[in-house]
This record gives structure tokens, C-alpha cells and sequence, in this order.
């Protein structure tokens, strides 16, 4: 069974051993105990954006993974293709977001902002964070336990005589630990 996508949102599992694990080194292989993990997750999800959004997975990767979570047969997920880009479609009007993972497999995403279209639309809600915030450079800090999660500060351009020409702008935390962004001045008829 492959599990349903949800184009308006994103779900971060973080994971560390509650117990450190004794292990038996045997040359080149270690052996471990089997180690009793605690999880958290941390849900990314688009406020009032489009549900009917088209999900299209791009850059298509070897391998296919399963998820086998809980009890119920019915519930676990089989057979799931890997791709190295998500890019939803019209999340908003004249929106695109493309997930993909950074040069240190950390989550990256873009908004792809078409001539016209509103950027202030964009609200990410945070479900999961015991704190949200931004540092003194610009990035988002998500406090979680006893860990962060860091999502660098965003880089806003826009393209203007087939040239990337940079936006002031960056983060801003609202009410309710919803998050959307401040932009400077832009020409609003080119594209992002």
C-alpha cells in the first residue's frame, strides 16, 4: 500500500537512543544492542493554502522505502519511490513549493512566487515545537526538548533582466507559532 500525500504540509520525526547501547566490535562490524529510541515529531503546515495542490515527485532516486509503524497492517506503507526534489503546485495562487535536502541532507524548501501573485499569503504553522523563534542572523529556531531546529535564514530574489536581484527580507513569527516573512521592496510584475 503506498501512504496518501498531503501537499500542504511537511512532518520532521526526530529521533536520539533514550539508553546508551553496549556494542561488540568483531573486526570490521560492530554489533549492537538494540537501543530503545525516543521520537518527536515537528509538523510543518501551510496555513489556508490550496488542499488540491498537485504533488509531483522530480529527480526520481534508486530504491523504494517502507513504513511499518504500529500495530495495524492497514495503516503501514509499502513500496514508497524516493525522488531527490517534491515540487507542489499551486499551493497558493501562483505559488509552487519545492522541498528538497541541502548538501547535508538537511530539509530545504522553496517558494517559487509567480509575477502577480501575493507573498505574504505564505503561513506556515508549527505544530510540535516547544518554542519558536528567530535568532540574531535571521534563522528560524525551533526548540525542541532539548534540541533546535535550525532553517537558515532565507535567501529572497527575484529575477528582473534574466538577473538574480536580491529582496531584503527574512522571517517573521506571528501569532500561535505561525511563521510567514517580511520583504522589502520588490517589483511585484517579475518572477521569484
Amino acid at each position: 500500500m503506498s501512504c496518501p500525500a498531503c501537499p500542504t504540509e511537511a512532518k520532521l520525526i526526530l529521533g536520539k537512543a533514550k539508553t546508551s547501547s553496549s556494542a561488540l566490535s568483531l573486526g570490521r562490524f560492530t554489533l549492537r544492542e538494540q537501543e530503545e529510541i525516543q521520537t518527536r515529531s515537528v509538523r510543518l503546515r501551510l496555513e489556508n493554502a490550496n488542499p488540491h495542490a498537485m504533488l509531483a515527485g522530480l529527480g526520481k532516486l534508486p530504491g523504494k522505502v517502507n513504513y511499518y509503524v504500529g500495530q495495524d497492517p492497514s495503516a503501514w506503507c509499502s513500496g514508497i519511490p524516493l525522488f531527490s526534489r517534491v515540487q507542489v503546485d499551486e499551493v497558493y495562487p501562483g505559488v509552487r513549493l519545492v522541498y528538497y535536502a541541502d548538501a547535508s541532507a538537511r530539509l530545504e524548501y522553496d517558494f517559487l512566487v509567480q509575477p502577480g501573485a501575493k507573498p505574504d499569503m505564505i503561513c506556515l504553522h508549527i505544530e510540535g515545537a516547544d518554542k519558536v523563534g528567530v535568532d540574531a542572523t535571521g534563522n528560524l529556531v525551533l526548540k525542541v526538548g532539548d534540541a533546535e531546529i535550525r532553517q537558515h535564514e532565507p535567501v529572497i530574489y527575484q529575477m528582473a533582466q534574466g538577473a538574480r536581484q536580491l529582496v531584503r527580507g527574512g522571517y517573521r513569527v506571528k501569532r500561535n507559532a505561525e511563521v510567514g516573512f517580511w520583504l522589502g521592496d520588490y517589483d511585484g510584475s517579475c518572477r521569484w
